[in-house]
């Protein structure tokens, strides 16, 4: 499609021809950069992302923070954030230490896993209010809504060496700023950068309303090593980050105050509303004059069940104003789908509505919801799990609870596994005989498939020779019912059924103790 050039341009064209400059090589060519009279209310800058942040950073956190205790909607995100990142169980560990000819320590991980596992049952905040679990979920959700947070670690501390304490990201100031120069680092939003933008320090305001000190109104820095700084950001260079409701936060709003007002009408028209009317005055043509006192208006509260006679001379016009209409439950439909997809999730799951979802329909946009949880929680482990776990494994050494061997070398990372939450399979009896077939084929393995699942395959291993143990002990067979096998189907004489045996020969059963495929 062409657009006819405006008169602004058709002026500064002439006005250039004037002047010899070549008004062609500036005209748009991208109906997105056109200024025609359609594109002029579309008004756009470019700043630098701090720029960008800085004016708007602390009305969006209090917007996303009002809209979680009022919007059920972020509510529900919140839930699915919570319990598809983390699940239930949390993100547990499987060390993976070797020795030298590269086999695993097994006596060496168990003892790490179990340190872990004391370590993450006990308080981890530095106020006792949060073990691990809950202290994830609680930094988690903070970074979703306020867009950041800011877990301060504590060395040295509690029974492990270790605690973290959660710095409100409203006391990291971001009209906290310093030019840099002379030997001297930049403070950009309250964080101090060395030269190429590394994070310093963190000048954390101390303020009573937040914490309990007395030397409020100064600012106190904190080591870039004890802090971590937990965002996503959508810039290079970006210091600080916004709300992960940034793209749907002007619908929710509108959502909100549109179902609001559908709620208030319709309550006016659930209950009987009239109008007394005065027929007299009707047939004459005469209104009420302005000297009629107000008090000779008649109204009459009625309950429900109740006839009332009507006043002489009077009529009772009813008032309905219709409400809900028949258009609330498809465009409030259409607009929580718009804010699903702004959220990532699908309406399905964020509107708590599987009534307009088909089987197939419903499978795809499972998966792709999983993809994107999968996603989120390999960037929790990055940013929380990890480093945490490096620290506290420091203190842990320092502390005599583990050997110096559990520290891995300058610039490398842990040998450990991160197995987070895994969700069923969609139809389970179908994907578990394509799991088979495919082990069969040798296309996947069985650490592959309990990954998938969230489980660990020497964990199963362990329990099943466990449970054959005691099953051998108290005289039980574990497998299948002992209810009989259906006979097997006639054939031919002489026929072969596929396992090279005659007629009459049927498939051996697999005995209940049978190896796993190859």
């Amino acid at each position: 499609m062409s657009h006819k050039p405006g008169f602004l341009w058709r002026t500064a064209a002439a006005w250039d021809a004037l002047r010899g400059r070549d008004q062609r090589r500036t005209r748009s060519v991208y109906a997105g950069g056109s200024g025609d009279r359609t594109m002029m209310a579309w008004v756009s800058s470019c700043l630098a992302p701090d720029e960008e942040i800085r004016g708007d950073i602390r009305i969006m956190r209090g917007r996303a923070r009002q809209l979680t205790r009022d919007c059920a909607f972020v509510e529900r995100y919140l839930q699915l954030l919570a319990d598809n990142v983390l699940g239930a169980q949390g993100i547990r560990l499987r060390a993976q230490y070797r020795d030298g000819t590269g086999n695993l320590e097994k006596g060496l991980n168990s003892e790490v896993e179990g340190w872990w596992n004391e370590l993450i049952d006990s308080p981890f905040t530095i106020d006792g209010k949060h073990d691990f679990a809950g202290a994830s979920e609680l930094g988690l959700t903070t970074a979703a809504i306020d867009g950041e947070t800011l877990p301060r670690i504590y060395r040295g501390v509690g029974p492990f060496g270790i605690a973290i304490g959660f710095i409100d990201p409203d006391l990291l100031e971001e009209t906290h700023n310093v030019m840099g120069g002379n030997g001297r680092n930049e403070i950009r939003l309250g964080v101090e950068v060395a030269p190429g933008g590394r994070p310093v320090r963190y000048w954390i305001r101390q303020d009573p309303r937040y914490v309990a000190r007395n030397d409020s109104g100064r600012h106190e820095p904190v080591d870039a090593r004890d802090m971590l700084h937990i965002g996503r950001g959508r810039r290079v260079n970006q210091t600080r980050y916004v709300t992960w409701l940034y793209p749907v936060m002007h619908l929710l709003h509108q959502l909100e105050s549109y179902i609001e007002s559908e709620l208030v009408s319709s309550r006016i028209a659930s209950n009987a509303c009239g109008i007394w009317e005065d027929m007299e005055a009707a047939v004459a043509g005469t209104e009420r004059t302005s000297t009629d006192k107000p008090d000779q208006t008649q109204r009459i509260e009625a309950e429900p069940g109740m006839f009332i006679d009507a006043p002489s001379g009077k009529k009772l016009t009813e008032w309905a104003p219709g409400h809900p209409t028949d258009a609330f439950g498809p465009f409030v439909s259409e607009l929580v789908r718009e804010i699903a997809s702004g959220l990532g999730v699908s309406f399905a799951s964020l509107a708590n509505n599987v009534s307009e979802a088909s089987y197939s329909n419903e499978r795809t946009s499972l998966l792709k919801e999983r993809d994107r949880w999968m996603k989120v929680q390999d960037w929790w482990i990055r940013v929380w799990q990890r480093p945490l776990f490096e620290a506290a494994l420091e203190e842990a050494v320092l502390k005599g609870m583990l050997p110096p061997d559990v520290l891995p070398d300058v610039g490398r990372r842990a040998p450990v596994l991160w197995a987070p939450r895994r969700w069923q399979w969609i139809d389970p009896k179908d994907d578990a005989e394509t799991r088979i077939m495919m082990l069969e084929h040798n296309l996947t393995s069985h650490q592959r498939i309990h990954a998938e699942l969230g489980t660990d395959l020497e964990e199963i291993l362990e329990e099943r020779a466990r449970a054959e143990e005691l099953a051998e002990e108290n005289d039980v067979e574990l497998g299948p019912s002992d209810a009989p096998e259906p006979a097997p189907a006639a054939t031919p004489a002489g026929s072969s059924n596929g396992n090279g045996n005659g007629a009459g020969s049927a498939k051996p059963r697999r005995s209940p103790r049978s190896r796993l495929p190859a």
